[in-house]
């Protein structure tokens, strides 16, 4: 995959780069996802969706996650989570899709996206709660903004 200045980012199969992406580019190279972008403590990274483990990272490494629509969990109810608001849910076949924002957020943080089988939320005045599967989400070290990943 070649990234926006020309320089190879990752070689592999589809499937490769897909399943184990080597920057932030070759993540997003597939499709939507949403970007966060913080600093490590305690071998995590707090979020605005809840704390991610990040354990191989120093403390006080900078961090960009990099996470798919279905890395994205969504709940009616629970304790699990954070309480969020659905700006718009688009059944399509299967999946519906959602845009939403955590509670409170404010407009600097960019919207969320995401997908859930089925119809989703079943009933619209529910309180929806998200949270980001770890597994689902990519962490990507950076250094002096670049991530270290990047060419030289």
């Amino acid at each position: 995959v070649m990234g926006p200045q020309g320089a190879v980012l990752q070689e592999g199969t589809p499937n490769e780069v897909y399943a184990e992406p080597a920057h932030p580019f070759v993540a997003s190279f597939f499709g939507q996802v949403n970007q966060l972008t913080g600093s490590t403590a305690g071998g995590k990274i707090k979020t605005i969706l809840g704390d991610l483990p990040v354990p191989a990272c120093p403390e006080g490494c900078t961090v960009e996650v990099v996470i798919r629509p279905y890395g994205i969990k969504l709940a009616e109810g629970g304790d699990k989570g954070v309480p969020v608001e659905i700006l718009n849910a688009r059944p399509l076949g299967r999946n519906t899709f959602i845009r939403f924002r955590v509670k409170g957020q404010g407009a600097e943080i960019p919207d969320f996206h995401c997908r859930k089988s089925g119809v989703f939320p079943a009933t619209p005045t529910a309180e929806v709660r998200a949270w980001i599967d770890p597994d689902s989400a990519f962490v990507f070290p950076q250094t002096a903004g670049k991530s270290e990943n990047d060419p030289e």
